[in-house]
């Protein structure tokens, strides 16, 4: 019996260190799978420039793991316990152009898991600070995590002013715990911890950086059939600042809708492929183009939308839409 006994007792312990590494494998696994680095692309989109990474430290700026456990409870820690994590960070364009988001991809020390986080991105100038610390406001985004994760990705938009090249603050704050054989924290485990960064500028708790300018999108789209006296035209928007039209016939006239709704007109045209920028401090949202005839398939009001005042009599109007597309500009 004593035998029995002895054998049911080596099979519990090797049994424990087994479940504690199978218990983080999975939850570890889980987060691998809904978040992460390896999926950031697909939600934000093309990547502006290149990736750039940060530590993550306590508020002492250890970036040292200083809580170790055998799964139950604290234990020393090792000669070489690891670090708190790491981050890497990009800017990317999503689907909202001239929106850009700045995408965060965290990943913890081995065991280690998130509850919670606050992050900001301050664009209109440095954020505050206390001493060295990030203050945390209602200009933060809070996050709560749950299920707890090991690795996890945060996307932050940025504004349309932000698209172009140029440098912006964040900070990024987060609740960690380490678990227990079962899933559940270990008491004294819990560590707040931040983005770190020694060699930036001002706080190493603030990431400093300067973005690559996104990529513009280039828009094409053609209306129309060259037939007759009718017309095929066709217009490239290169973003919201340039667009190219061109038609197999005489261009009459060009008509520039800004996202402001304001008007720019080009009239008494002849050729059949003109370039146009936008004015200064201006942002395309449309435009008309007066190529080839109406030949019964547009009402003859047409003739008196747009004209400036002059005359384009059965002259075949077209809107093209740019990615910066108004809907409130008629």
């Amino acid at each position: 019996m004593k035998n029995n006994i002895l054998r049911t007792l080596c099979a519990a312990a090797l049994l424990v260190p087994m479940l504690w590494s199978c218990q983080r494998e999975r939850i570890e696994a889980e987060a691998t799978k809904i978040s992460g680095p390896a999926m950031h692309a697909a939600i934000s989109g093309t990547i502006c420039g290149s990736t750039s990474n940060a530590g993550i430290a306590d508020a002492n700026g250890n970036q040292v793991i200083d809580y170790c456990s055998d799964g139950f409870s604290q234990v020393p820690c090792g000669p070489n316990p690891g670090l708190w994590g790491a981050i890497t960070y990009a800017k990317y364009t999503n689907s909202g152009f001239p929106d850009a988001n700045l995408n965060i991809d965290v990943t913890l020390g081995a065991g280690w898991f998130t509850t919670d986080y606050a992050v900001l991105v301050g664009p209109t100038g440095a954020v505050v600070t206390n001493g060295n610390l990030p203050v945390v406001n209602s200009n933060y985004l809070i996050g709560t995590i749950n299920p707890f994760l090991n690795q996890f990705s945060i996307d932050l938009p940025l504004s349309a002013t932000e698209y172009p090249a140029g440098c912006l603050d964040w900070a990024l704050r987060m609740n960690v715990v380490q678990l227990d054989i079962f899933g559940s924290p270990l008491p004294g485990s819990n560590r707040t911890l931040y983005a770190y960064d020694p060699t930036g500028a001002g706080s190493p708790f603030v990431i400093d950086h300067c973005y690559d300018a996104c990529p513009s999108p280039v828009v094409s789209s053609a209306q129309g059939i060259c037939q007759g006296c009718r017309a095929a035209v066709t217009t490239t928007f290169t973003g919201c600042n340039s667009v190219n039209v061109s038609s197999c016939k005489a261009i009459n006239q060009v008509v520039i809708v800004y996202t402001d709704c304001s008007r720019e007109y080009h009239d008494n045209l002849t050729g059949s492929n003109y370039t146009y920028a936008a004015a200064a401090g201006k942002t395309i949202s449309h435009v008309y183009v007066r190529s080839g005839c109406r030949a019964n398939s547009a009402p003859s009001s047409q003739d008196n939308i747009d004209t400036n005042g002059f005359t384009y009599t059965n002259v075949l109007r077209f809107q093209f839409d740019g990615p910066c597309r108004n809907q409130a500009c008629n």
